[in-house]
């Protein structure tokens, strides 16, 4: 590594990174990331791979402390919670309000453990007919709609397991978010997000909404749960995401 450069080397999932992450936005230090979590989203769209040998984790490790580091975006999220009291948090890959952050509260660390990323798929089968949500959403300075939502997510990060790209037009650099707002009202339209989703082109199905913003607010009748990066962070009323652009420099 250059002379003088801080960096910081962590070794843990996307909840681990976020954490370490959050305390060097706009530093000059150099995050490293050696995989070792559930999903690694964040790892495993800048091509960080997962050692799974002795040899594998002593590569990733003198990887991690003389690779190049590159300018990330990081997601910054204000939001208030039953208390109204304001809350902010970061993230990397995808921040979630409504069912998909009910399935992170659902999934237990020991079936995490068992199946792995898989883990939140068997949760989340049984929260498919959960109904929807309405919400006020906000994209940029547009004027605010209520929208009906079974969950709404903001990626930026294009990449899940399985290679799928759920978020098409962004990457971790792109400098901007992609709002995606899940609402299937049938067995229908599950199936035909399931469809897509095994064909990798998840945006073509009929139930997913697309839209590229710098930032978005949310605004729910009754508090819903909030995650980002797989972390559960509670019940939120109001949400908002922006991006910032290139604040956070990543051996890769």
């Amino acid at each position: 590594m250059a002379d003088g450069e801080a960096r910081v080397i962590v070794a843990g999932g996307d909840g681990t990174v976020r954490s370490a992450a959050s305390g060097l936005i706009g530093s000059e230090a150099v995050l490293g990331i050696i995989p070792t979590g559930t999903a690694n989203l964040f790892a495993r769209n800048l091509g960080i791979r997962a050692p799974r040998t002795v040899q594998a984790l002593d590569a990733a490790l003198r990887h991690a402390l003389a690779a190049d580091p590159t300018p990330q975006d990081v997601g910054l999220l204000s939001w208030r919670g039953t208390d109204l009291r304001p809350r902010t948090d970061v993230f990397l890959a995808v921040a979630g309000m409504g069912e998909d952050a009910a399935i992170v509260a659902e999934t237990d660390e020991a079936l995490k453990a068992r199946t792995g990323w898989p883990a939140y798929l068997l949760r989340g089968a049984a929260r498919l007919c959960s109904p929807l949500h309405t919400l006020g959403m906000r994209v940029d300075d547009g004027p605010e709609l209520e929208l009906p939502a079974w969950s709404v997510l903001i990626g930026s990060a294009p990449r899940i397991p399985l290679g799928i790209r759920v978020f098409p037009h962004v990457r971790t650099d792109s400098g901007d978010l992609e709002l995606l707002r899940a609402a299937p009202q049938s067995l229908r339209d599950w199936a035909s997000i399931g469809w897509h989703g095994l064909i990798r082109r998840p945006q073509r199905a009929r139930a997913l909404h697309y839209d590229c913003t710098l930032s978005v607010e949310l605004r729910a009748r009754s508090p819903l749960l909030l995650q980002a990066d797989g972390d559960l962070l509670g019940r939120a009323a109001q949400v908002r995401a922006e991006v910032s652009p290139a604040q956070l420099l990543v051996a890769t």
